[in-house]
């Protein structure tokens, strides 16, 4: 699973359950590290009526090994299905 499918999968399924902690734990579990870049965190919390879901990962260059791993992040929102 990459960063934006888990991110954008999780802001839906938090948004439309409203339990943020029990998505947060299914998303950690689902990301299969693979290879070379692993989930650094991943948070899902709802405020103000929006389920908001964040993700940082950590991609190790291939060819390059001296370099430091690079950082992606992603962050998805949607309103809270009540």
């Amino acid at each position: 699973m990459d960063t934006q499918t888990l991110v954008r999968e999780g802001v839906r399924l938090a948004a439309s359950s409203g339990d943020a902690k029990a998505e947060e734990k299914r998303g950690k579990a689902s990301f299969d590290p693979a290879g070379r870049y692993y989930l650094e965190s991943y948070q899902v919390k709802i405020e103000d009526g929006q389920a908001i879901a964040k993700a940082e990962t950590k991609i190790e260059a291939v060819f390059w090994r001296e370099l430091p791993p690079f950082t992606y992040q992603f962050e998805a929102r949607a309103p809270v299905i009540q």
